[in-house]
């Protein structure tokens, strides 16, 4: 395969500066056929290489080339102040022909354009410039959202870090061109989920900002949500929930802020149900009452003319009326099923006394309501 850039490098950084000024015109109609000629040789050169991998070598090469000479087309007319007066606007020419060639490959030849390379400097100041002016705006849209000013630190500092000495990448430059996207479409978007951090937390689930600071903010928000509930099972119940919604957030195919990591989404489900196996495990170890305890309160139940229906129903209406105070009205029919038997079932599932307790019937109501009008002529009769 050959290499193309020979002749290139040789109009550019050896005969600019040997040309006489009279052969200017000359020198740029060369600078232009060589341009052409390149891109066809690209072309022809593809084109005629069966083997992909030996493509791929081909445009990377060719790739780092080009982008070694804009750094050093660059740092040349930067660091010689002389010569830049004089060559000011035949190094513009020269540094577009190298930037149109570099973007005719990552255009044509983007199944083989190296992601993970460096992008030019020249380039890097621009975009480092670009974003610092964009920073500011992303910070407002940021404090809309009441983030403490931690997790806005790090969601801003991988474009903060763009105008430091260290190389950028293109893959690099997509993410946060990705993250600005996103970021500036926060206050656009209709969440169902009122948690205006949960929103932030979902988009960033989005685009797999496997950042491991953002993930410890993230499990700080998650266990201070789950730990507001007064039950273990209440806690379960929350961490099943953001279980759910987590799973089901999408995530962009291909896009990551950290490759080689675990995606954010994958971290926090495996994070939510550890937490779950050990609070059940705590909330199973509730359950097991000492042996000669549970050997008196195994076979004892609370015998009820009720039946499934009219307990589940009278059930909502005490707690309701706040004369049960329990919070988890799960949890209590769970007590229920465990305890009571009614006169046609021995045992009661937990799941039947719930269906009956969000659908009640004619009958039920009625029958309820004659078993309270009974108790208050009781209490009256008593009184």
């Amino acid at each position: 395969m050959n290499y193309e850039l020979e002749t290139l490098y040789s109009l550019i950084f050896i005969e600019l500066e040997m040309s006489d000024p009279d052969a200017i015109d000359q020198w740029e109609s060369k600078l232009k056929q060589e341009f052409d000629r390149i891109k066809r040789a690209f072309i022809n050169t593809v084109f005629g290489i069966g083997s992909e991998q030996k493509i791929e070598r081909y445009i990377q090469q060719h790739q780092a080339e080009l982008t070694r000479m804009l750094d050093e087309l660059t740092r040349s007319y930067s660091a010689d102040r002389a010569k830049r007066q004089v060559f000011q606007v035949l190094f513009y020419k020269a540094h577009k022909i190298i930037e149109e060639l570099l973007d005719f490959v990552e255009k044509h030849f983007s199944r083989y354009f190296n992601v993970d390379a460096k992008i030019p400097d020249s380039y890097k100041e621009i975009v480092a410039k670009d974003f610092r002016k964009k920073v500011r705006r992303m910070e407002k849209v940021l404090e809309s959202f009441e983030l403490d000013q931690k997790v806005q630190a790090i969601l801003l500092a991988p474009s903060r870090r763009i105008s430091t000495k260290r190389p950028l990448t293109y893959r690099e430059l997509m993410y946060l061109k990705t993250l600005q996207e996103q970021l500036f479409e926060l206050p656009n978007v209709e969440w169902p989920e009122q948690d205006k951090r949960m929103h932030i937390l979902l988009t960033m689930i989005y685009i797999n900002f496997n950042s491991y600071k953002f993930f410890a903010c993230c499990v700080a928000h998650l266990t201070s949500m789950y730990q507001n509930e007064d039950t273990l099972v209440g806690q379960i119940d929350k961490l099943a929930w953001l279980s759910k919604l987590i799973n089901q957030t999408q995530q962009k195919p291909g896009v990551a802020y950290k490759l080689g990591r675990d995606s954010l989404k994958s971290s926090l489900l495996q994070w939510i149900h550890e937490e779950m196996a050990f609070l059940e495990k705590r909330h199973q170890l509730t359950l097991n009452l000492p042996i000669n305890k549970a050997e008196e309160l195994s076979d004892f139940k609370l015998n009820t003319s009720l039946s499934v229906a009219q307990l589940a129903y009278l059930t909502r209406i005490l707690l309701e009326e706040k004369i049960l105070l329990n919070s988890n009205q799960r949890e209590v029919l769970k007590f229920l099923a465990r305890f009571v038997r009614t006169k046609k079932a021995e045992n009661v599932s937990a799941e039947s006394l719930r269906t009956r307790y969000y659908n009640v019937d004619t009958s039920t109501k009625e029958a309820v309501k004659d078993s309270i009008i009974r108790l208050l002529n009781n209490v009256r009769k008593v009184t």
